[in-house]
């Protein structure tokens, strides 16, 4: 939403984790750094770390801090 799209495709390659594509990410789009300091990330639909590796027909979701009450 940050960067004014619901989707995202990005170029995958042997050995791509989550953390490559993070990075890809703030590259592209700097705005998003303040958001990434507390984001979760899920691989298809279960959360993950960073260093996961990818697979091309990965679905990945960064998931910002939510407050409830």
């Amino acid at each position: 939403e940050i960067v004014g799209q619901d989707q995202l495709t990005f170029l995958w390659h042997d050995g791509l984790t989550i953390a490559e594509l993070k990075q890809t990410l703030l590259q592209t789009y700097p705005e998003l750094e303040p958001q990434f300091k507390a984001i979760m990330m899920a691989r298809n639909c279960s959360y993950c770390k960073e260093a996961q590796v990818l697979q091309p027909d990965d679905e990945i979701a960064f998931i910002p801090p939510v407050s409830g009450g």
